[in-house]
């Protein structure tokens, strides 16, 4: 988003575009968002052919995000974002097996997740978090090695989305020697 304090030229360059604050969308990092290219200026729905966002009005991409105006001056502006995801990720697909002596890897594969996207899973031993792995970039596949002493152990991961919603973890059995 960007607070314009001038009259602009539209988009499609026949019209100006009142002073205001403009959002400008693209891909997210691993694809799948509903604005194909970058840089993409998105049509303000409350107004109609324009583009600026005045002071009350409000981006919503129902179901994740709300975005408001609360102020605007000539160079700065006022916004105030709120979640309005509520859903948790669902599991993600899980595989444990011990590699070696006091070392089991986890392979696990992208949580479903329909709002504001995966922020992070949680490694969990024995019911017990020992490792948090950054979501990043849209991958499909992460992989770590963590220690265990010898037995049988419950290995789980568990994904938290952006707005906070945790999922149920996912469960496997491993004995490590």
């Amino acid at each position: 988003m960007e607070s314009r304090g001038i009259p602009t030229p539209s988009f499609h360059g026949e019209t100006v575009q009142p002073p205001g604050v403009v959002v400008l969308a693209g891909p997210g990092p691993g694809g799948g968002w509903v604005y194909p290219r970058s840089n993409l200026l998105v049509q303000n729905p409350a107004g109609g052919a324009r583009y600026a966002y005045q002071v009350g009005e409000s981006l919503v991409r129902r179901g994740v995000f709300a975005v408001s105006v609360e102020s605007r001056a000539t160079e700065r502006a006022l916004l105030r974002f709120r979640w309005l995801d509520k859903v948790a990720p669902l599991r993600p697909r899980l595989r444990a097996r011990a590699t070696r002596k006091g070392r089991v890897r986890v392979t696990w594969y992208s949580a479903r997740e329909r709002g504001s996207g995966v922020k992070c899973y949680e490694v969990l031993l024995d019911g017990n978090a020992v490792q948090i792995v950054d979501a990043g970039p849209a991958l499909n596949r992460w992989q770590v090695t963590i220690r265990a002493p010898r037995g049988v152990h419950r290995v789980a991961v568990a994904a938290t989305d952006r707005a906070g919603n945790r999922g149920r973890a996912a469960p496997a059995r491993v004995r490590v020697r």
